[in-house]
């Protein structure tokens, strides 16, 4: 019994090192799942992205119309045409069967193709793939962490090499897309008109751009460097053993080792 104490306590404290990274994990990936559903990646005030209410993946929103104060003079020559020219264009591509608000476009390339000038829509892309990529290897690496605890250690550690090498990939996947949504935020600031108020980064950024990055910095800063270290410094005799690694044989004693040098001569 003195034996089994040690083992019981230390697959307690596991299990609650499981549950807590469990409950962690589970509300990172909800964070992301939450940031990739809605539609306030981009979020411009003042005259960041004039006529813009809201933009996200999937949804774009626009301002009902052009108000001064917002940074749209209309004293500016031409601002009356542009205006009007974007209100046709925008308000006609709504999507009223799905029930949108009014303003609102599924049809997202109206807004990411041409942003002053510039198409990002293939970056919107790898945002998207990349951020749903995220969420998956995620939800992969959860099953797979838990299967290693449950059934392969049963009880005694969580990570495996597997885990890990999904780790990175989910690491790299939300930082390659939140990079890019950052450079087309950043790019929309730097190439907006010098009479326009371009604000600074907080006047352009959603709430949706803030969590996806919650999310990714929590898997960077905990569920990584964990698995990282847990995997190469825990368990390692049970890990052997798990794997089949050969024993190392025992010593012989030297009244053995004399008989055998006998034998051989």
């Amino acid at each position: 019994m003195a034996e089994e104490s040690p083992t019981c306590a230390r697959k307690c404290g596991v299990f609650t090192v499981y549950s807590v990274w469990a409950i962690a994990e589970l509300l990172a990936w909800a964070f992301a799942l939450t940031a990739v559903v809605t539609d306030y990646w981009a979020e411009p005030t003042l005259a960041a992205l004039p006529f813009v209410k809201s933009a996200g993946l999937w949804k774009v929103c626009y301002s009902p119309s052009p108000l001064e104060r917002q940074g749209r003079s209309a004293a500016i020559v031409g601002i009356g045409e542009w205006w009007r020219s974007l209100e046709d264009s925008y308000h006609d591509v709504r999507d009223k069967e799905e029930g949108l608000d009014p303003g609102c476009s599924r049809r997202v390339a109206e807004f990411y193709g041409h942003i002053w000038g510039h198409d990002r829509l293939a970056w919107l892309q790898l945002v998207r793939a990349f951020s749903i990529m995220f969420i998956w290897i995620g939800f992969l690496k959860f099953l797979i962490v838990s299967r290693t605890y449950m059934f392969v250690s049963r009880g005694a550690w969580l990570a495996s090499p597997f885990a890990v090498l999904l780790c990175f990939l989910q690491v790299a996947c939300g930082w390659v897309a939140w990079f890019f949504y950052l450079s087309i935020l950043h790019r929309a600031m730097e190439n907006a008109p010098e009479f326009l108020d371009r604000g600074t980064f907080r006047n352009y950024a959603g709430w949706s751009f803030w969590t996806f990055l919650a999310a990714v910095a929590w898997t960077t800063a905990v569920s990584l460097p964990y698995l990282v270290i847990e995997d190469a410094q825990c368990c390692v005799r049970e890990k052997e053993g798990r794997l089949g690694a050969p024993a190392a044989p025992p010593p012989l004693s030297k009244g053995k080792e004399a008989a055998d040098v006998h034998a051989e001569y």
